[in-house]
């Protein structure tokens, strides 16, 4: 019975250790999915996910932008964009958002 139930609590650990090594690998091998290669000519100025295997990106070709429409099966050219101007997400841009530090401050002022 002893040796029994060291098999079961063996073959429980072995299965645990087999998850975590799944769980790590897959959340590190996404990430190095992710890098982006050393082109000479062109370079991914910005990337946005639209949806399950589909995405938007600007892409700067020597002086030229294009706006390109990614997915699973093929990627196509959008529009040519004559100029490329940066998005700021400062307080402007949404205002219904409080700022971060000043939530920060309110929460640390009532636990004291």
């Amino acid at each position: 019975m002893f040796k029994e139930m060291i098999t079961a609590i063996g073959t429980l650990l072995i299965i645990c250790v087999f998850l975590y090594m799944v769980y790590f690998l897959t959340r590190h091998l996404g990430k190095i999915g992710k890098v982006r290669g050393n082109a000479k000519y062109m370079k991914i100025l910005d990337q946005m996910s639209i949806g399950q295997d589909r995405s938007l990106m600007i892409v700067q070709i020597n002086s030229e932008y294009l706006l390109l429409g990614a997915t699973g099966q093929e990627i196509k050219v959008l529009e040519k964009l004559e100029e490329v101007e940066r998005v700021n997400e400062g307080e402007d841009s949404n205002p219904e958002l409080p700022d971060f530090k000043q939530l920060m401050e309110k929460l640390t002022k009532r636990k004291k």
